[in-house]
Formats: C-alpha cells, structure tokens, sequence
C-alpha cells in the first residue's frame, strides 16, 4: 500500500466511483497525504474517520479519510489520476465518530550552518507537498509561536534541560553562535552564491536557551500547539517539559547497559504499531525501522506509546549486540500537554528519506495538528 516518492509520474490510475455524500479513501495509500495536503491548498477541510465509524459498502478502518461531496469530482478525479488514488463514493456521510482535518503551518527548525537530518525532513515533506518553512533561533527565543506556526519541528538545537541553565538563561541567553562576529557574517554573506537568501544569517546564529526558546515552546503546546522531536532532541525535550520519561537501555539487573552489553550503531529493527492511535492511522501493524544508536524509552507512564520495539529480538537486518534488551521499550511516544501536543521519536523514522513505511507517524501528528473532533 505505500508508493514510491512522489515524481508525479509513473503511477496507476486511481479509480473514483459515483458519489452524493462524498468520497472514502484508504489512509495506507502513501499518497493520501498529499491528496490531503492538495485538498487543503486548495482550501477544502478532509475528515478521518475515528474509532467506531462505519461507512456502507466500506470496511472502516481508524484513520481512513472522508472527503465531502462539496470537494467536487473534478478535483478528486484529477488527484486519482495524477496520484493514484482510489476515491469510493459514499450515498450518506459515515457515521460515527470523525475528526476534522484542517490545514496547518509547519515550521522545521535548523540552525546555523546547517544540519543533515533536518535537511533529509525537509526534502522529504517538500515531497509530500507539506507547506513546511525553515525556522531559526531568534524567531523560537521571540516567542508567541501560535502567531505563525501550528507545529514545529525539531532534529537538532535543543538545549540540554537543566535548572541551572534555565535560572541563568541557558548559553548566554540567546546569544549568536557560529565563530567570528558581524564583520565575518558579512563577509561571508557577499561570498556566497545567490541561489538563497542569505539575509536571515544573523537570525540563524541565535542558540536556543532553556529560559527563552523552552520557556516559548512550552506556551506554544500549552495554547494547543504542536511539538514534534526526532531522534536525540526527543530526550532532551521531555526533559525540558519534565515529562514522566525515562530514556535508556538497561540490563536485567536493572543497570545501564554498556557498549558491551548493547550497541546498535546503524541497523534495521522491528517496531509495533497501535494503528487506532492517531499517528498511527494508516501505518502496518509491524514495520521496519532505522535504528542508529537511537534514543529508547524505557518507562514512560501518562505518555501514549505509539511504537515499541518488537518481542523477542527486534533485529531484522545488520548486526547487533543485545537488542532483546529493547524489545517492548517505546520507539516512539506521544504527550498531551495542557490544549496541544507533544510526539517524541527515537526510532530513526525519516532516516534519508528512506523508511517510507513509518513517514506517516510523522506526517498523521502533523496534519492532526489542528483537528476538531465531529
């Protein structure tokens, strides 16, 4: 059920069938969420149906996706044909229980310099037709997030929590990173070829700090904002958020294993889904995932395990030492906090624009970021 990255060409034909109340659509299908996201563009609100909903003549799963008559056929015909996806036509809207799926300003954090990983998410929800922007420090350490951004996205530049740091304002409050000062910005900005604005240099520089961008961040989940962590920023924002989490892989003892105990620097290991969940609609109940010495949730009682490593020995390809001690510990987590939320990934779930099987973890937390339950 997943496609390939999208190239806009290469695909089947999507079949559409005659409808009056609208259109269902298997949320397996890779390229619903850039019909979603073509529907939103164009300024139309989708539905997932939600645990309990039927649909005559369609056999409902959590997470499948509604698309009401007032879309017009035309729109959906053109997506089948362009995508490949399939749009059955319904007599009567389904019933149960729904959630309204609207449009949403994604901001991807990164730093000064650059950073792989985040570049990886970007190509990857550029593909995908999310409207994903680049944020940097002096925007976060701003404050008044929900002003622009509905999620915000983060690999990398988180500061390590502390209470010290965030008595004291973190790394200098805010300061500007990067070596040498104004007079080497700008000479490096008039060195540098003009395929890019390179005037946001200055706001690329600033460092995250405990006391400004956590302080920031905090109010941006708790006014109903988005939060989502990939990789080693997952520990350090729960942290930040003093969320009930504990990270790590431990012996039988209960001791914090070593090197000699558990390494796993780069190999593919298997991961259970919770498919009802939300950021798991539309996902296999088991797949394949990246592991690259990936942070593991050990316990984590209030949070919603979306993910945990699979029974017995998790490894499917690579070499390991020790990876029944991670079976059953989460891979990837989710938070309610005060009216929004917050997705932790340690699991390597973008990993090179590769694992299109566990993207939608990612791109289900993001488009469910401003639903309304119907």
């Amino acid at each position: 059920p997943f496609a390939a990255l999208p190239d806009k060409a290469g695909y089947g034909v999507g079949q559409v069938t005659p409808s009056r109340a609208g259109w269902l659509v298997d949320h397996r299908n890779a390229n619903s969420t850039i019909a979603t996201n073509r529907l939103h563009g164009a300024g139309h609100s989708v539905f997932w149906l939600t645990e309990g909903a039927s649909a005559p003549g369609w056999a409902a799963r959590p997470g499948d996706i509604f698309v009401p008559a007032s879309v017009g056929a035309s729109a959906v015909e053109e997506i089948a044909r362009e995508l490949g996806v399939s749009f059955h036509g319904v007599a009567t809207v389904p019933g149960g229980a729904k959630m309204e799926i609207r449009p949403v300003r994604v901001g991807l954090f990164d730093t000064y310099g650059g950073n792989m990983p985040t570049g990886w998410a970007q190509w990857v929800l550029e593909q995908f037709e999310f409207p994903v922007q680049l944020v940097f420090g002096e925007r976060i350490e701003a404050g008044n997030l929900q002003e622009d951004f509905d999620v915000l996205i983060f690999h990398t530049g988180l500061p390590n929590a502390s209470a010290g740091n965030a008595r004291r304002g973190g790394r200098a409050g805010g300061r500007r990173g990067g070596a040498g000062g104004q007079n080497n910005v700008e000479t490096l900005r008039n060195a540098l070829p003009p395929f890019e604005d390179w005037s946001t240099m200055e706001a690329r520089r600033v460092r995250l700090t405990a006391a400004g961008a956590i302080t920031n961040l905090r109010a941006f989940v708790e006014a109903g904002g988005t939060v989502m962590a990939l990789g080693g920023e997952s520990t350090k924002l729960a942290a930040s958020f003093e969320l009930p989490m504990m990270g790590g892989v431990f012996t039988r003892d209960g001791g914090r294993a070593n090197n000699q105990e558990f390494y796993i620097p780069g190999s593919l290991v298997s991961i259970d889904i919770d498919t009802d969940s939300v950021l798991g609609y539309g996902c296999a109940p088991q797949i394949a995932t990246m592991f690259r010495s990936s942070p593991v949730f050990d316990r984590y009682p209030g949070l919603t395990p979306v993910a945990t490593y699979s029974a017995g020995s998790p490894l499917v390809s690579g070499w390991a030492i020790g990876d029944e001690l991670i079976a059953g510990k989460g891979a990837v987590l989710s938070a309610q906090v005060g009216e929004g939320r917050v997705h932790l990934y340690g699991a390597d779930v973008l990993y090179r624009g590769q694992p299109h099987a566990s993207f939608k973890m990612v791109f289900n937390g993001i488009q469910a970021a401003n639903s309304v339950r119907r």
